[in-house]
């Protein structure tokens, strides 16, 4: 039976193993990868950011109480690293400027690929226009499929707030994407 990812931390934190840290990584890479992705519309600076986050989970593993799920606490650190990564950016103009999908999968015939791919450039564009709150706010509940109790406790604020957020991102990005997706032009 597989170690969980509790037990995994808890041996890395007393013996300093860093095959336990290499199995966490293993295991989450992909889901750090993706949220920071999401949060900042930008390849290049989603691998950073990744990269970035293993760092900081290997430097403060001391501190994991085991409070919340692993999971939970590495959400936390990607989403604050991704965080800081756009404050330390000059402009939000960058963000519009990767269109590449995360989406790998196949679509066969080449003008879905086209309107698949506008779509998504759209979507990005759209989702770069918000906050960075409102943005982690439907990233953490609509992409990721967080409970708002657990994109709240990710975010530190109350439920309510989380709510008031993913209402609010839901309501911009109908605005900014009413006319792409409107069939009267």
């Amino acid at each position: 039976m597989a170690a969980t990812d509790e037990q995994l931390i808890a041996r890395f934190q007393t013996s300093g193993a860093t095959a336990d840290l290499d199995e966490l990584v293993e295991r989450h890479l992909g889901m750090v990868r993706n949220l920071a992705y999401r949060v900042v519309v930008c390849n290049a600076a989603a691998d950073d950011i990744s990269q970035e986050v293993f760092v900081k989970v290997m430097r403060s593993a001391h501190t994991y109480r085991g409070q919340a799920n692993f999971s939970t606490w590495l959400y936390r650190i990607t989403i604050n690293t991704a965080k800081e990564h756009l404050r330390k950016q000059a402009s939000v103009d960058k963000l519009s400027d990767s269109k590449q999908a995360t989406d790998d999968r196949q679509i066969e015939r080449p003008d879905q690929t086209a309107i698949y791919g506008e779509t998504v450039a759209e979507v990005e564009q759209a989702l770069a226009k918000l906050s960075v709150k409102l943005r982690t706010a439907i990233v953490l509940t609509a992409i990721e499929h967080l409970s708002v109790k657990e994109a709240a406790a990710i975010e530190g604020c109350t439920a309510a707030t989380m709510h008031w957020r993913i209402h609010q991102a839901r309501k911009q990005l109908k605005q900014f994407l009413c006319r792409y997706f409107s069939h009267d032009s």
